[in-house]
């Protein structure tokens, strides 16, 4: 059996528990195509429905932290196209108002571009290939370049350039190896994706050619601008709002030729919950947070057994339990995040060569 099935299980392993979580859109979409049906595609407001405090929130109670600390946007191609006619037109800032709420937003101008510095260091332990026990201990970091390409009736389209990715490990530990190979195999990955001013992702284009990496990198962009997104209304110090990450979406369409994924129970609630507000300082801080169990089943293409004889080997079922948390600070100015921390949690059954337990702590910082 080929390394290959096993990359993929281990890349969305990494994606859901060092990264944080988040799927892609694999529907392309033009910015002018999303401008257009801005006013029947969301909600007044046009992001999330929010939950006073002391009430539940859709989806559930909260769970533990995604794609916060997660760089990246929706994956594929560097956009090389002129910006359309009408575009570059500015979105405008968050507001807090006298009664201590907030209306967030993020405040897109064409050519505006951010800069952010993420590292994560992960322990897993658990059993290897014939049960051995094993444990391993590496650590990840790049850099990433978010540019505000073009904006048109509050919705913007923005590049995202990821580098400089390292991964730090023993050399003779095979789960940090495995690791590496499946990050540091492309050198900069470049991709677009198309968001309103609340942050909710409007379209994107998968990456096929890098199905794992492409993977790994752009888990958050569904969710929102690096996992976040705001409400659709003003919130203020307690308030919630919800998104959901569906894995099924994150598997879709990234399989390499002859493997195919489906994922039960992939839809997991994300709750977002204002910790504070602070306009003197001009940030305020958010809660995210994340909790499934979600079962993926891999089928494999045939191989080749010692006698040269095509077997089918059988399905791969592979059972995740995934919980994080973490906190963004935000800059009131823009809506963008000055730093992003998650906590993760991952357990793992079913792959017989990676079961077991892995912890993980990320840190994104805007440079």
């Amino acid at each position: 059996m080929t390394v290959k099935p096993f990359s993929i299980v281990l890349a969305a392993i990494v994606a859901l528990g060092v990264l944080g979580c988040g799927p892609k859109q694999n529907t392309a979409r033009s910015i002018e195509d999303v401008a257009a049906e801005q006013s029947t595609a969301m909600p007044e407001g046009g992001g999330p429905a929010t939950t006073q405090p002391g009430t539940e929130a859709p989806g559930g109670p909260p769970v533990s932290a995604p794609g916060a600390g997660v760089p990246g946007a929706a994956p594929n191609g560097t956009n090389t196209a002129a910006p359309p006619a009408g575009a570059n037109e500015p979105t405008p800032p968050p507001k807090v108002d006298g009664t201590g709420s907030a209306d967030l937003k993020f405040a897109f101008h064409a050519k505006d571009t951010y800069t952010y510095k993420s590292s994560a260091s992960v322990t897993s332990e658990g059993k290897g290939q014939g049960g051995k026990a094993q444990k391993s201990t590496y650590g990840t970091s790049q850099s990433l370049i978010l540019k505000v390409l073009s904006v048109k009736d509050g919705v913007a389209e923005i590049q995202s350039t990821t580098k400089d990715l390292k991964v730090t490990g023993d050399a003779n530990d095979p789960q940090a190896q495995m690791v590496k190979g499946i990050m540091a195999g492309s050198g900069e990955l470049v991709s677009k994706a198309v968001y309103n001013a609340r942050g909710i992702p409007q379209g994107s284009n998968p990456d096929l050619e890098d199905s794992v990496r492409s993977m790994v990198n752009g888990v958050g962009s569904a969710l929102g601008v690096l996992g976040i997104n705001y409400p659709a209304t003003s919130v203020k110090p307690g308030d919630t709002w919800t998104a959901t990450f569906d894995m099924g979406k994150l598997m879709s369409g990234r399989m390499p030729p002859g493997i195919s994924a489906t994922v039960s129970n992939g839809q997991i609630p994300t709750k977002y919950t204002l910790v504070s507000l602070d306009p003197a300082k001009g940030v305020a801080v958010i809660k995210v947070s994340m909790k499934g169990q979600p079962t993926m089943t891999v089928k494999l293409p045939a191989q080749k057994n010692s006698e040269g004889k095509e077997v089918q080997v059988p399905p791969m079922v592979v059972k995740l339990s995934v919980s994080s948390s973490g906190t963004a600070t935000i800059d009131l100015k823009t809506g963008m995040p000055i730093e992003i921390t998650t906590e993760s949690t991952s357990e793992t059954s079913g792959t017989k060569v990676m079961d077991g337990k892995q912890v993980s702590k990320s840190t994104t910082k805007r440079a």
